[in-house]
């Protein structure tokens, strides 16, 4: 693809390129990417990226590039044009396909196309799932949930419109997962990047875990826990009820995220925090002693 391929969605060319994702800037694609940037704060990030090959950047920051090996956009609103570039893209999905062995209740709604399930799974009543789902064997997916759903990403264009992105990656579940009821997983923004649940993972009632995010293996999200994008969860990881964990916080191995926690930090391995904002548990429950005993 090049640029200059999308010359309707409000660019004014500089510099034409070849790339072949789309990607936000702290993405790890390997490949030729192109991104947007409206802030100069983030300039010297997109010049020291060995991915990035073309950049959407705001008309008031003409001149500020100065790698003239980047390819090169102006746009009134960035963001909006890399939304509109990515809706032009057109998904290509085969016949969906269900493995052997499997309960799938008659009212889940399962698309027709793009859906790969393993052996050995149940879907319960009123299941939704979208193309690019990949579920694995032996999981179950509980009453309501929505599988593959779009996420919120979206700005104001330069007429002051919602332009809102299609989802166009995918969700991943291992296998010997289980979902309880419904729960939303996202499907990633791009079509290069999935959300992926590990093995033996379980995920449970009223939970969400936006697009992007990995969650490794025997990891356990409690009820109405929510992940916002592109989080990543070690192995043998918890997080508690009504937990949310912040955009691109990486969670270590073995940790134990206590149940309410508003965590905006990355979390070590083999470490427990707790509160909001969330700090080390044992760190909390001092300060409670000292707060109690000052009384």
């Amino acid at each position: 693809m090049k640029l200059s391929d999308f010359i309707c969605c409000d660019l004014e060319i500089e510099q034409d390129c070849d790339f072949d994702a789309l990607i936000k800037i702290d993405d790890r694609f390997d490949g030729r990417a192109l991104t947007f940037v409206e802030n100069e704060k983030y300039i010297d990030k997109v010049i020291d990226s060995k991915s990035i090959v073309g950049i959407i950047i705001a008309k008031e920051l003409k001149g500020k590039i100065k790698n003239k090996q980047l390819g090169i956009a102006y746009s009134s609103v960035p963001k909006a044009s890399l939304i509109r570039i990515n809706n032009m893209m057109l998904p290509h999905f085969n016949e969906t396909q269900i493995g052997n062995s499997c309960k799938i209740s008659p009212s889940a709604n399962i698309s027709p196309d793009g859906v790969v399930i393993g052996d050995n799974v149940v879907i319960e009543d009123n299941v939704t799932i979208y193309s690019g789902t990949v579920i694995g064997s032996n999981c179950i997916i509980g009453s309501h949930s929505v599988i593959g759903s779009d996420c919120y990403e979206r700005c104001l264009d330069e007429n002051g419109n919602h332009v809102i992105a299609t989802h166009k990656g995918g969700v991943i579940i291992r296998d010997n997962t289980i979902i309880e009821q419904r729960v939303i997983i996202d499907k990633a923004l791009f079509n290069w990047d999935n959300t992926e649940i590990g093995c033996k993972c379980f995920v449970g009632r009223d939970a969400c875990i936006a697009h992007g995010c990995k969650l490794f293996e025997n990891v356990y999200i409690y009820h109405r826990a929510f992940l916002c994008g592109n989080v990543i969860v070690e192995r043998n990881s918890k997080i508690g009820i009504g937990a949310i964990v912040a955009n691109r916080v990486h969670i270590g191995e073995n940790a134990d995220i206590k149940l309410g926690s508003v965590v905006t930090k990355n979390v070590e391995n083999n470490s427990a925090v707790s509160g909001n904002f969330a700090i080390p548990h044992s760190v909390l429950i001092e300060t409670i002693k000292k707060l109690a005993k000052s009384q």
